[in-house]
């Protein structure tokens, strides 16, 4: 099989560079990976970031983030929505498509 590099992972001490939304964070998840990056030596997960306005916006894995901002620890992260010049790709639904699609959300309360 052959390989494609997709992304690049980076590593960061500016915190600054992000940003983020504490009111979206859950402390004890922060908490549980400063205990791991401090008595197992693993690294918090990495962080996900899309470029808005000159910022990494913190799109997955905000608790990571923190828990290496609080450690003093680079954080690794890599954007997920990356400029592209590949067109994107448009799709039609049939009636019968969104109802099975809406029937799917109901009956695993996405909504």
């Amino acid at each position: 099989m052959k390989y494609q590099e997709v992304t690049k992972i980076y590593k960061t001490m500016d915190y600054d560079e992000f940003s983020v939304d504490p009111r979206f964070s859950d402390d004890t998840k922060v908490l549980f990976l400063m205990l791991q990056a401090q008595e197992r030596d693993e690294m918090p997960p990495l962080v996900v970031v899309k470029k808005v306005n000159g910022k990494l916006k913190v799109i997955a894995e905000q608790e990571s983030f923190f828990a290496a901002k609080r450690l003093g620890l680079p954080v690794y992260y890599y954007e997920i929505y990356p400029q592209s010049t590949h067109a994107k790709t448009t799709f039609d639904l049939s009636y019968a498509d969104m109802q099975a699609l809406l029937n799917y959300c109901l009956d695993h309360g996405v909504f």
